[in-house]
């Protein structure tokens, strides 16, 4: 099964790359040697979204009209990816026969008309399914917990 080599949406190219370990370095070279064709990720579907959120706590005083509030921790969020699954591709194999217990380096690479920019980001794979229709193709759905901020590397 051949694999689509990134996704056009309008106008623009996007691909996410896998990476076996945490790269500790995140430097263009670095990341530009890691995005390579054989840790790409191909046949995605849907949209990759980076967003973290801030935990508010309410606090209650008594014989305040209004609780006041106060900002708590913050977490990244995760990042819930669906690809077309191909059992013969070494990528797609090592996210389904994951474990969980290993922090990966995933790398979104977007070229479009503003220029070229990697997203980099660490996480554990933390849940994956497949997915077997009777008529059509299977789809692999996994869910990466984020352990940090992404790295945004703009490549002049």
């Amino acid at each position: 099964m051949a694999g689509v080599q990134g996704r056009v949406n309008a106008g623009s190219i996007t691909k996410l790359y896998f990476v076996a370990t945490k790269m500790e370095t995140k430097d263009q070279a670095t990341v530009a040697a890691a995005a390579i064709e054989a840790n790409e990720v191909i046949d995605l579907r849907g949209e990759l979204s980076l967003g973290a959120s801030t935990n508010i706590i309410e606090l209650d005083i008594f014989g305040e009209a209004f609780a006041p509030k106060m900002v708590g921790a913050g977490s990244f969020d995760d990042v819930e990816m669906t690809c077309v699954f191909n059992s013969e591709n070494a990528i797609h194999e090592a996210i389904r026969s994951d474990k969980g217990r290993v922090e990966h380096t995933f790398i979104y690479y977007l070229d479009d008309e503003v220029g070229q920019t990697y997203y980099v980001f660490d996480g554990y794979i933390g849940s994956r399914s497949i997915q077997m229709p009777y008529d059509g193709a299977m789809d692999l759905s996994f869910t990466v917990v984020r352990s940090g901020p992404e790295v945004k590397i703009d490549v002049a």
